[in-house]
């Protein structure tokens, strides 16, 4: 039975694999036929408040915290283990920030 599904999933993957992606999946205008690019001084208006370095060390230091979570057993945590995560998570973060 296992292998019977291990088989099927596997063709499944194959096939869609094989289907060629057409021009006609790629919509010519995706947010409608009305939608128009913003001008500067609307552009100006709408921008957050958040500079994306703040917002690439905070999500960075949430990732890394989260992933350290996820993947060391409850049993074993630790507040150390998920500062220096969340630390590590925020300068990585900024690194790509700054070598993007």
């Amino acid at each position: 039975m296992g292998k019977t599904i291990t088989r099927f999933v596997a063709l499944l993957l194959a096939i869609t694999l094989l289907v060629p992606v057409g021009a006609s999946a790629a919509v010519d205008t995706p947010f409608g036929p009305g939608a128009v690019p913003l001008s500067d001084a609307e552009m100006a208006e709408v921008e957050g408040e958040f500079s994306p370095l703040v917002t690439s060390a905070v999500a960075g230091g949430l990732i890394s915290t989260a992933s350290y979570l996820i993947t060391t057993p409850a049993s074993q945590w630790t507040l150390g283990g998920a500062v220096r995560h969340a630390i590590a998570g925020a300068v990585s973060g900024l690194a790509g920030y700054f070598l993007r």
